[in-house]
């Protein structure tokens, strides 16, 4: 008997990446983008449920980078403008992580991720 389970990224749909581009802006809010990203997350959760999956995942729909969304909720860490690099000038760079005081788990994390709306 053999027993796999997906674990990663599906293609994020157009709404969620249009929205999410928009909140960088300022011109949506992260209450808007977390309602459009429970309607995608339930879509992917019932298909893979239809494909006959025992687990699923939110497709990483919630998700920019994993360790910068997760290590930004840290105290004393905080996110800075991207990695600067010739060679990635003109290419997509992530955002930094710089530790700006002594690093302690002062919330939850990954709690909210896991709410059921």
């Amino acid at each position: 008997m053999c027993r796999a389970d997906y674990i990663g990224s599906f293609l994020r749909p157009a709404e969620v990446l249009k929205i999410s581009a928009q909140l960088g802006n300022s011109q949506s809010s992260a209450d808007e983008l977390r309602r459009i990203e429970d309607k995608y997350v339930s879509d992917v959760a019932k298909k893979q449920l239809h494909a006959g999956q025992l687990s699923t995942t939110d497709g990483e729909f919630r998700r920019a980078y994993f360790h910068t969304d997760f290590l930004k909720d840290f105290s004393g860490v905080e996110v800075r403008d991207a990695i600067a690099s010739e060679k990635t000038k003109d290419a997509f760079a992530p955002p930094r992580l710089v530790v700006t005081d002594k690093i302690q788990h002062s919330k939850s994390i990954q709690f909210r991720g896991f709410q059921i709306p």
